[in-house]
């Protein structure tokens, strides 16, 4: 059963982020709950492990989260890490999720939720499902955006990274 499931997805790793479908056709629906359990503590590990110190402190704990929770997804999703005034991870949300290509950036409904956690900063990350982890111009354009958005509300956008995975690769913030 691991040979066929590593077969089909190439590696452990892309098992534990894949589709619970193309897991159940392969292996069953017993295999496929017990791997999102896996999966699921790994997050939670993952996001202990970021928790621990300033969110950039550990670049490789906040690398292997940011990949676990959306390196995977098949739609483009935008996450949000809202950062306290010492960049200690107030809280880690999806923003929004959009198409295999893009998804929308709303400045209103982030920095909305910015405020009601009482963040003081925010990093943007969102996943390229196309596994390409350039960024596009509209990807820069929209970073430009925010940031310019953020220093007028005082909640400033820290950096964007695209993640997808093998990578996690930074949107220029200049």
């Amino acid at each position: 059963m691991a040979d066929a499931l590593i077969a089909e997805f190439g590696s452990l790793r892309e098992v534990v982020g894949g589709s619970q479908r193309r897991i159940r056709r392969i292996a069953g629906k017993g295999v496929a709950k017990l791997l999102r359990a896996h999966a699921e503590l790994l997050r939670c590990g993952l996001i202990e492990e970021v928790m621990r110190r300033p969110v950039l402190a550990n670049r490789e704990a906040l690398f292997n989260f940011l990949q676990q929770e959306i390196a995977f997804a098949p739609q483009e999703c935008l996450l949000a890490l809202f950062v306290d005034s010492r960049c200690g991870l107030i809280r880690s949300e999806i923003i929004s999720a959009g198409t295999v290509s893009s998804t929308s950036a709303d400045p209103f409904p982030l920095f909305q939720r910015g405020k009601e956690l009482g963040a003081a900063a925010l990093f943007l990350v969102h996943n390229h499902p196309s596994r390409d982890p350039r960024p596009s111009r509209p990807d820069i354009l929209v970073t430009h955006r925010l940031k310019r958005i953020g220093h007028d509300l005082e909640m400033p956008l820290l950096d964007h990274f695209i993640v997808t995975p093998g990578e996690v690769n930074p949107v220029p913030i200049e």
